[in-house]
């Protein structure tokens, strides 16, 4: 395969992108404003 970019680029940027998705859902998650059950 000869692809213009290396597999440590891709892998970089997946990785970003899933720790991002995480970190962002889980705010969201948090702080929504329909909580479903208390929190404390």
């Amino acid at each position: 395969m000869n692809t213009p970019y290396s597999f440590k680029f891709i892998w970089t940027i997946s990785l970003a992108a899933a720790m991002g998705g995480l970190l962002f859902g889980y705010d969201w998650v948090r702080f929504s404003p329909q909580e479903r059950r208390s929190i404390g």
